[in-house]
């Protein structure tokens, strides 16, 4: 008899872990190679099942698997691809301000890492700034859209602000 070596094609194939942001769609598997095709298990999260790199929209981590096949040789192999969450956390306290006073919102903030878009309101003084100053005679919302610039990720805060009103009693005087 006769031996003859047989050749066993064997797949290494690693999904590094995809960071998306908190309820943004973003495409995961982005560095996917050509020389693969990807079969994604039916998830409704996921854009499609046979694409190298589907969209999902995520609020907490979650794992896909996936079967990996090499288009040369045809072996195929069952990965999970990670998924991890990033959020922005930021916050910014209520605010109490004495009635058509100017207030300093967001006294506290510094540093480069987060960008602030205010929503447009004649109230304050900027609306791309770290701690614009607000002026009003009532209680209101104000609304920003704040970016971690190192994640690349955003969330939107409601700030509340309520106005204090000091009521003087005004004296009358005798008139002779």
């Amino acid at each position: 008899t006769m031996e003859v070596p047989i050749a066993v094609n064997k797949i290494d194939y690693l999904i590094p872990d995809s960071f998306v942001c908190e309820g943004e769609q973003q495409n995961i598997n982005m560095n996917a190679s050509q020389n693969y095709r990807y079969r994604w298990a039916a998830n409704p999260v996921l854009s499609c099942t046979d694409c190298a790199s589907p969209r999902v929209q995520l609020n907490h981590d979650t794992s896909f698997p996936v079967e990996v096949e090499k288009i040369e040789t045809g072996c195929k192999t069952n990965r999970q691809a990670f998924v991890k969450i990033n959020s922005v956390d930021y916050h910014i306290p209520s605010l109490m301000v004495c009635e058509s006073e100017p207030a300093v919102i967001n006294s506290h903030a510094s540093g480069q890492q987060y960008q602030l878009q205010w929503e447009p309101e004649t109230r304050l003084s900027c609306t791309s700034c770290l701690s614009p100053y607000v002026t009003t005679d009532s209680d209101l919302q104000l609304h920003v859209r704040v970016e971690d610039t190192d994640l690349g990720c955003h969330t939107r805060l409601t700030v509340p602000v309520r106005v204090v009103k000091i009521n003087y009693p005004i004296l009358q005087e005798e008139v002779c």
